[in-house]
């Protein structure tokens, strides 16, 4: 499986300073991620607050709030452990944290949306989409039954077609615009929503294979690298922070994406 790298670009040099890629060589050769940091101010961390400031902005530069918390996390765990902090551990802290609780916020913002869309938006089309078919239904067959939702669904063999031409005009418009009645426009509108909810899916997985892929080595959150000419490469990472990132990037990522996915395709179905 080959898997597209992803990187943490610097926007003045335009040089990567992280990069997610599979390794290469042989089957089952580990994943490594290779840091690059910011020019030379970074290397040292007291030097001023302003190169840190720059090297922050720097380093999460990039596309989701999700791929900067977790740049943000091995990057400065690899430079803690390196010994590469001396008296910066606690801005890098802060700095992930604050990172972080922004992610957050996001996830508490999609769940907030995804709630109240469902609440007025896609159960009040639902609703109204049931209530219009009923009264069809009630109105061209002669024996009726209540289903689950209390709506009246005809018998078997009570089916009058002539009585379509009983209904007013505005019933029969409101019956033909119903999704249902134009199944072709339907399935493709459909796999559409599908399609693009799908390619988010791809990305969450893909971004969780770039963790899970590093060698696990090491106790609580840990990362382990060595320095090259390039930058920092990470080769190792513990398992906390393999977990860590599944339970607070990829398993709400995903779960966000697929009740969107059915909650889409509920609303698109009603209207």
């Amino acid at each position: 499986m080959q898997v597209a790298p992803q990187q943490w670009v610097d926007p003045a040099s335009a040089r990567p300073l992280l990069v997610m890629s599979p390794g290469q060589g042989p089957p089952g050769q580990q994943q490594q991620m290779v840091a690059r940091s910011a020019p030379e101010q970074d290397s040292d961390e007291d030097s001023d607050d302003d190169n840190h400031t720059q090297e922050t902005q720097q380093l999460c530069e990039n596309e989701d709030i999700y791929d900067v918390f977790i740049g943000c996390l091995l990057y400065d765990l690899a430079r803690y452990h390196m010994g590469k902090s001396r008296g910066g551990g606690c801005r890098r802290f802060f700095r992930t944290a604050a990172v972080f609780f922004v992610m957050l916020l996001n996830m508490a913002a999609q769940i907030y949306i995804i709630y109240n869309v469902k609440r007025f938006v896609s159960s009040w089309a639902v609703g109204e989409a049931r209530g219009s078919y009923s009264q069809y239904e009630e109105h061209m067959y002669t024996s009726t039954h209540l289903n689950n939702h209390g709506m009246h669904r005809g018998n078997s063999g009570a089916f009058h077609p002539e009585n379509f031409e009983t209904l007013t005009a505005d019933q029969k418009k409101v019956m033909c615009q119903i999704a249902l009645s134009q199944p072709a426009f339907l399935l493709v509108m459909l796999g559409v929503w599908t399609l693009g909810n799908f390619g988010e899916v791809k990305l969450t997985f893909q971004q969780a294979y770039n963790v899970l892929s590093l060698e696990t080595s090491g106790r609580g959150l840990s990362a382990t690298a060595e320095e090259t000419d390039d930058g920092i490469k990470i080769t190792k990472v513990s398992m906390g922070v393999k977990i860590l990132t599944m339970i607070c990037v990829t398993i709400p990522r995903l779960v966000v994406t697929l009740v969107l996915l059915w909650l889409g395709g509920r609303w698109l179905t009603a209207t």
